[in-house]
């Protein structure tokens, strides 16, 4: 469980909630996120990514983890909530990563009827 969660984006999606589970979790790795944790009966995914949360000026709250949230919304529907997990610890970027668009990454995520 995460306290402190800052949510960037939703998704409707026209599939029951185990597809669409089971579809999100295939575009995440097409788009070849790392995923530290799956949990299929909670519909949640935690997915290593570095994302800008805040940014102040000169101070930055960076997030190294997005968590995904599938919730039925009826027996055809469901919804996929993407939040940003604060990292308060992190200050900088290390050379070599990549900070991705969270805003982006969820227009990326939609997911159609096959």
């Amino acid at each position: 469980m995460y306290f402190l969660n800052d949510e960037v984006g939703m998704i409707e999606c026209p599939l029951t909630q185990k597809a669409a589970y089971g579809a999100l979790l295939m575009r995440l790795n097409e788009l070849q996120l790392p995923i530290e944790t799956a949990d299929e009966r909670k519909g949640r995914i935690v997915v290593r990514c570095l994302t800008s949360v805040v940014n102040a000026g000169v101070w930055r709250c960076w997030s190294d983890k997005l968590l995904f949230d599938v919730k039925e919304v009826d027996s055809k529907t469901s919804s996929i909530s993407v939040s940003a997990i604060p990292n308060l610890l992190r200050t900088n970027i290390e050379p070599g990563e990549a900070v991705v668009d969270a805003q982006t990454l969820v227009s990326q995520l939609s997911i159609a009827k096959p």
